[in-house]
């Protein structure tokens, strides 16, 4: 007996349809896009003073908050100036006691020239006279220069700070005894901070004084800083091949310290009309770079692409789209050629007209 099976034909022809894969799009748009530059350093204060006495004594006060701003002339610290103040007052009362024997020899010497002119005395005793009134200067020469050596050294009893800035902290107690030229504190200038960076030799003919640089640092990830470049170094380092580059920045509120980790983004050019697409949409193969499209019946198509520059984000095609075209942003690691999309917005309902 023969039996005959007929093929089962499904009622819905499109019941076998690969179902459509829910993705988010991004179209292919023209824009300016700046070609940068990075570096790495470190900010550094523009001055950088070790406060030091430049004469012994005890500490009486300190006059700053450890880590605080402080302006310039502002008192650091004071040393015990009663010694001091007894030197120049011996120094004063001596200048003045010099003073008084120089005008008695002035005088002496006008009386004896008018002697010697009547020819009552020698010329050997007007000698006398004029070589008593040059000692009698020279003492009051020796002791004006005691007494403002005395003043300078009273002076430097009072350690002022030498520009404004932040002063870190204290390394002495009020009480201590300290020797001319022990470190005391140090003072950075940080209303304006340098940062140094070295780039590789190739960007040599494209930094130059003057360019704007925008710094980035961890404790502020969402702001950025702008400085300008100041310097750049006329040769490159034959061992590293690279080449020394230095920018200033204006921190007028002291957000940035001294010794921050920061990184160095220079523009050297923009690009006109460059052809942009989301960073995300991007999908890497062995032979490079590749993107889904949505094709003109709603289905992926795959389109391998030359990236040229990146922004935050963003990435520059140079070959293989066109501008308007829509690219697959997310949900793209479920698709493959030829899958039928569902466009869907950032909050999953369905993109109309697609």
């Amino acid at each position: 007996m023969l039996l005959f099976v007929a093929a089962c034909q499904p009622e819905d022809p499109g019941a076998l349809q690969e179902p459509a894969v829910r993705v988010q799009v991004a179209t292919v748009v023209k824009r300016t896009m700046a070609e940068t530059v990075r570096g790495i350093g470190t900010l550094r204060a523009l001055n950088t003073v070790e406060i030091r006495p430049e004469i012994a004594g005890r500490i009486t006060r300190i006059g700053f908050e450890e880590g605080g701003q402080v302006k310039a002339g502002d008192v650091l610290f004071e040393l015990d100036t009663r010694k001091l103040e007894q030197e120049l007052a011996s120094a004063r009362a001596a200048l003045a006691a010099a003073r008084a024997r120089r005008e008695n020899a002035e005088r002496e010497l006008r009386r004896v020239e008018r002697l010697f002119q009547q020819q009552v005395i020698s010329e050997d005793a007007m000698d006398q006279a004029a070589t008593a009134l040059e000692s009698a200067t020279a003492d009051v020469d020796r002791l004006e220069a005691e007494v403002s050596l005395a003043e300078e050294r009273l002076a430097d009893a009072t350690v002022r700070a030498p520009f404004a800035g932040s002063i870190s902290e204290a390394l002495v107690d009020v009480g201590d005894y300290v020797q001319s030229g022990a470190l005391l504190a140090t003072l950075y200038q940080t209303d304006v901070l340098e940062i140094e960076f070295t780039l590789p030799e190739r960007h040599t003919g494209r930094i130059e004084v003057g360019q704007e640089v925008a710094l980035t640092v961890s404790a502020y990830p969402e702001r950025t800083f702008s400085a300008r470049t100041t310097f750049v170094s006329p040769s490159v380092d034959d061992r590293s091949r690279d080449f020394l580059v230095k920018a200033r920045l204006e921190n007028p509120d002291a957000l940035l310290k001294p010794g921050t980790f920061a990184t160095a983004l220079l523009t050297v050019r923009h690009r006109e009309d460059a052809l942009v697409i989301p960073e995300q949409a991007l999908i890497a193969t062995r032979a490079g770079y590749m993107v889904f499209i949505v094709g003109e019946n709603g289905s992926a198509v795959a389109r391998p692409v030359e990236i040229g520059l990146r922004e935050p984000g963003l990435v520059q095609i140079t070959e293989g789209l066109s501008a308007g075209e829509r690219v697959v942003k997310t949900g793209h690691l479920r698709v493959a050629d030829g899958t039928p999309l569902e466009v869907v917005a950032a909050d999953g309902t369905s993109v109309e007209g697609v």
